[in-house]
């Protein structure tokens, strides 16, 4: 049996070999597969050096694409049983693949789901189970990142990683799989360190990559109604999350053409988002709000911004 741990390299000398020496520190039989996509640092000699220093360590050089694209540089290389994901500045303690391996062969899962946040006790859920349940989860206890989940790799098949979508594309293929007739293991874990980045590009300034956010929804929504049609109320309250997120982004970058077309896209489905059973009163009233009231709210961030620079000027 063997795992395949595809580690995307960009820019990441100071933290690969941290990463790379967890990976190896691991009682299971791995080929890792560094790819480098496209590093302008010391990343790609320092994948070379450590590809020489260990032998079951791959290494691929590629031209920068964006870490979609490297994972699936990644699984078109990868021969293991299982799919493992690690960013290239995390690290995992010891036992985290045997602690996997274990909670998949005793529960029949094919998915297992495990981050450093602690839950009362692990659980499984079926595929579409598992959706409502992270999507409903306030806490964002386990998140929608490839990297702290083990794949079987039958499971993944030939389900790659969306190019063209470059925000919430975790989201698409994640939810991809799930769709599919699969059980899901959640578990306490602990064994995967995430270095939290401030260059997260959901902390970044509004720019043409957001606009990936709506192709996301609606093809979630789509899949919903042919696959899993008891997800669409679910659907319609993630497709109203993502616009208000966008509405707000756009709205602090000064895109009010942007802000006018997310407002009519809420319009547009506003009937399934106001009369759906999950979202609060509270919700629902901002939703309402920024759909037919968007002239209203900009005036007053317009007047509290002014505010704002009057009170930092004086």
């Amino acid at each position: 049996m063997l795992i395949s741990v595809i580690i995307p390299v960009y820019n990441s000398a100071a933290f690969l070999e941290e990463c790379v020496s967890s990976v190896l520190a691991q009682n299971e039989n791995l080929e890792i597969i560094l790819i480098n996509d496209g590093s302008k640092d010391d990343s790609g000699g320092l994948c070379d050096k450590l590809a020489k220093e260990n032998a079951n360590i791959k290494v691929l050089h590629k031209q920068n694409g964006g870490v979609s694209s490297a994972r699936n540089a990644g699984l078109e290389l990868a021969k293991g049983d299982y799919i493992a994901f690690i960013d290239s500045d995390d690290s995992i303690k010891k036992g985290y693949f045997t602690d996997l391996l274990a909670k998949i062969g005793s529960s029949d899962a094919v998915v297992l789901s495990i981050n450093d946040y602690k839950v009362p006790k692990p659980f499984i859920l079926s595929g579409s189970q598992a959706i409502e349940f992270m999507l409903k989860d306030k806490a964002h206890r386990f998140g929608w990142a490839p990297w702290n989940k083990l794949f079987k790799r039958s499971i993944i098949g030939n389900l790659r990683f969306n190019e063209s979508e470059h925000v919430t594309e975790d989201f698409s293929f994640i939810s991809k799989i799930f769709l599919g007739d699969i059980k899901v293991a959640f578990d306490t874990g602990g064994l995967y360190n995430y270095q939290d980045s401030d260059i997260s590009i959901m902390r970044s300034s509004y720019n043409e990559k957001y606009d990936s956010m709506v192709l996301v929804g609606d093809n979630f929504l789509k899949e919903c109604k042919e696959r899993a049609p008891s997800l669409v109320p679910l659907a319609f309250f993630a497709l109203a999350q993502g616009t208000l997120f966008l509405i707000y982004k756009a709205r602090e970058a000064g895109l009010y053409e942007k802000v006018a077309s997310f407002s009519a896209r809420l319009r547009a489905n506003i009937f399934p988002i106001i009369f759906n059973k999950h979202g609060s009163l509270k919700f629902k009233l901002v939703i309402l709000a920024h759909a037919f009231c968007q002239k209203i709210l900009l005036a007053r961030y317009h007047k509290r911004a002014k505010n704002e620079a009057t009170f930092c000027h004086n």
